[in-house]
C-alpha cells in the first residue's frame, strides 16, 4: 500500500500534548510507532501506534532542572540497538537520557547532564559501532559520546571556529557531516579522534 491508497479525508485524532512538541520520530522494529515529546515544566514522552493513532505510553522524563522549562528536544533512534537517545535543551544547557525500547516497553537506562553547558543542535547515532556511539552537535563543538558499562562517557570534542547550522550522519559510510553558517561543509571520520575533510 502506498500513501496514495489512503483515504485523504479520513481524520484520526491523537490525544493533544499539554505543551509544545518540538520532536517527533518514527521508530520501532518496523517503524510502526511515533515518538513525540511534550516540553514545559513536566516533559514527557508519548508513544503512539501511528496507523491507528492509539497512544500506548506516556512517560514523564526525569526532571534535570527544577523550575526550568524544557525549550526543545532532539532525538535519535537505533533500530539495531533498540535504543532512543533524547537531548533536552534548557535555556543554556542540555541533558541526555538513554532509553531502551524492547517488547513495546520503554525504560530509562542512563542519564547525563554534566559538561553540557551549551544547546544541542543535533543528535546522531552511529549504528554500525560495537557500542552505542553517538554525536552531539553544539553551536561550535561536536562531541562524541559512548554508552558502555551502564554509563555515558564523553569520548572526544571537536571545536569549530564557525557556528554550525545543520548536521547529519551518513547511513552508508557512518561519517558525521555538518555545515556552518559561512557555507562550509565538514565531513568527520566516524572513528573517535579521526580526521576530517573540509569542502
Amino acid at each position: 500500500m502506498t500513501l496514495w491508497d489512503l483515504e485523504m479525508d479520513k481524520k484520526l485524532m491523537i490525544h493533544p500534548h499539554d505543551c509544545t512538541a518540538t520532536c517527533i520520530k518514527f521508530f520501532g522494529p518496523n517503524y510502526e510507532y511515533l515518538l513525540s515529546v511534550d516540553g514545559g515544566y513536566k516533559p514527557s514522552i508519548f508513544i503512539t501506534e501511528w496507523q491507528t493513532m492509539t497512544r500506548i505510553h506516556q512517560i514523564y522524563l526525569p526532571t534535570q532542572k527544577k523550575n526550568q522549562s524544557v525549550q526543545s528536544f532532539h532525538c535519535a533512534y537505533s533500530k539495531k540497538r533498540e535504543v532512543i537517545i533524547l537531548a533536552e535543551n534548557y535555556r543554556d544547557q542540555y541533558s541526555l537520557t538513554l532509553w531502551d525500547f524492547k517488547l513495546n516497553n520503554l525504560s530509562l537506562i542512563a542519564t547525563n547532564n554534566e559538561e553540557n553547558q551549551e544547546v544541542c543542535l543535533g543528535l546522531h547515532l552511529f549504528d554500525d559501532s560495537r557500542q552505542i556511539d553517538f554525536a552531539v552537535a553544539e553551536r561550535r563543538t561536536v562531541k562524541y559520546w559512548r554508552y558502555d558499562r551502564d554509563r555515558l562517557d564523553l569520548l572526544h570534542r571537536i571545536h569549530v571556529k564557525e557556528d554550525l547550522v545543520d548536521s547529519v550522519v551518513s547511513t552508508l559510510a557512518q561519517f558525521f557531516l555538518f555545515t556552518t553558517r559561512q557555507g562550509r561543509l565538514f565531513i568527520l571520520n566516524k572513528e573517535v579522534g579521526g580526521g576530517f575533510m573540509e569542502e
